[in-house]
């Protein structure tokens, strides 16, 4: 979630846009948002899945790691939306998944680890992202943080297959 910082850069440097076609991809990622929103919203009746969790987040790095491909305004805001969409997909259901499991007693706990996850490596997510769009440009920038996010999910998804066979093995 580093569009704050390679965002802008994407929008002057590869479509030349300005202020007011940042401004724009901006609310296009704020109407996927509230589209995702409401989407869970409506749907979730019952316990999230880790499915949802998994997929969204995936789709999410395959979206940021398009957009490295990406020179059209138009297609641009296709990904951006759909980059806000699949964010609030996840991040609601990171959130619902956490609170409905967690035991009360450590309810609390489990959400300041989830906010630190969440909001607490911004900053290290940021100086990656800002370090590879100085030195090669937004749109290595995009790529560099969607394969990683990719490669790290791919990693989470192996681990725990890993450990499910395992328990269910004993």
């Amino acid at each position: 979630m580093n569009s704050n910082v390679l965002l802008p850069v994407f929008v002057d440097q590869v479509l030349r846009l300005g202020v007011n076609g940042y401004g724009f991809l901006l609310t296009v990622m704020g109407i996927g948002s509230l589209a995702g929103a409401l989407l869970v919203a409506a749907k979730i009746r019952k316990k999230p899945s880790l499915r949802t969790i998994f997929i969204s987040s995936l789709i999410i790095a395959g979206l940021t790691v398009s957009v490295f491909f990406i020179h059209s305004y138009f297609l641009t805001t296709i990904a951006i939306a759909g980059i806000g969409f699949f964010n609030i997909i996840f991040m609601n259901t990171v959130n619902t998944t956490l609170q409905l499991t967690s035991s009360d007693e450590y309810r609390g706990r489990t959400m300041s680890v989830y906010t630190l996850a969440l909001v607490g490596t911004t900053p290290i997510g940021n100086l990656f992202a800002g370090s590879f769009t100085q030195k090669f440009g937004s749109s290595v920038g995009f790529l560099m943080c969607g394969l990683t996010c990719g490669i790290l999910i791919m990693a989470i998804i192996s681990l725990s297959r890993f450990l499910e066979k395992k328990q269910s093995a004993q």
